[in-house]
């Protein structure tokens, strides 16, 4: 630990452990929700309270800006902001311990993995997408409903407002790709979810999605950092300064990148379904999947590809439906009694022919 009990940068100053029966209250509330929200995940309560039991914890002064709980990679701490009430665990508390969940090393100690974010000495990758599956868990597991909220100008279905954009996109990639993978990823640090994105949507769209999601978060903590640095003064001027004129070129920028996104996500994703269906059934199979997607995608007033796409996509489906019924009928043409005489008095005349 740093000198002064200050954690490197971060400006988080150490103050004292948290009592054993503080600990293990916490550890229970979060084990037994991580369980119950997840049932079918094949996750052992017993080796996650281990984990959680074994984390060193803190009271600490904490910067302002800083979440009330804040899960510290180098050291495999958690430190509490010593005047926040931490006798039942929220959104934020709930989400630093799966970040603790999420680490996997190598023999010499040094972090690997955090769930789906890959780290080694020279980049650490998917940052952001690692975040909103963390976000991901936590709305699940605090039973948090949706509901459409406006950003930006953009409305997005999400759960929380906590990373609501970048949690909306891995909202998304679980509805396609399957929940249980996504969980099972984020928790276990593993790769599952990652060839799950390459098989079903492309490698090329993995990488752009990784990329794109961390270009929203770093253009969202820059607008957070130019708002809390903006003075009165700038405010009663009433006319757009430089700084205004940053965050409003961010917003843009992120409301881009947003819909590059989503629109890479859907657009691949039921092109490839639609490539490998292979019978009638099948084909209202993925219809039925793009209707229900609805519900996830973010809108706006100057967007209508998604719409553009579902309009194109049903007269592609029509067609495909339309080509299976004549090739069904020709099959059962083909085995109709009347046809096979046909085709055996052709073999006859063909062989007679021959003869002469």
């Amino acid at each position: 630990m740093a000198e002064n009990n200050i954690l490197g940068n971060t400006g988080i100053e150490v103050i004292e452990p948290l009592q054993d029966e503080k600990i293990i209250d916490i550890v229970n509330q979060v084990s037994t929700r991580i369980i119950t929200a997840f049932p079918n995940n094949k996750l052992s309560y017993l080796e996650i309270y281990k984990t959680l039991l074994d984390t060193p914890m803190y009271y600490a002064k904490v910067p302002k800006g800083l979440s009330k709980a804040n899960y510290y990679y180098k050291d495999s701490s958690i430190y509490f902001s010593a005047n926040a009430d931490i006798s039942e665990v929220d959104e934020y508390i709930f989400h630093e311990f799966i970040h603790r969940l999420q680490e996997r090393k190598d023999k010499k100690g040094n972090i690997t993995r955090l769930g789906v974010c890959e780290v080694n000495e020279l980049s650490v990758k998917a940052t952001a997408l690692n975040e909103a599956a963390v976000q991901y868990i936590t709305t699940k597991a605090f039973n948090m409903n949706r509901k459409t909220v406006n950003i930006y100008n953009m409305l997005i279905p999400t759960r929380t407002e906590y990373y609501p954009i970048i949690t909306n996109i891995i909202s998304q990639l679980a509805f396609l790709l399957g929940e249980n993978v996504l969980i099972d990823s984020t928790i276990k640090g593993n790769e599952e979810f990652k060839i799950e994105i390459i098989d079903n949507i492309g490698e090329s769209e993995y990488h752009l999605i990784e990329k794109n999601l961390n270009e929203i978060l770093r253009l969202k903590n820059e607008i957070a950092n130019i708002q809390s640095n903006i003075q009165l003064t700038d405010i009663w001027q009433g006319e757009e300064n430089e700084k205004t004129t940053k965050i409003n070129d961010n917003i843009s920028l992120i409301r881009n990148i947003y819909f590059e996104t989503q629109n890479k996500i859907f657009m691949s994703y039921f092109n490839n379904m639609f490539k490998r269906v292979e019978n009638e059934i099948e084909v209202d199979m993925v219809k039925r999947k793009l209707q229900d997607y609805r519900d996830l995608v973010g809108t706006a007033d100057d967007y209508s590809s998604f719409d553009m796409y579902c309009i194109g996509f049903e007269k592609q489906a029509e067609q495909k439906i339309e080509e299976f019924k004549n090739k069904k009928a020709l099959v059962v043409l083909k085995d109709n009694f009347v046809y096979r005489i046909i085709r055996k008095i052709k073999r006859l005349l063909r062989k007679s022919e021959n003869e002469y």
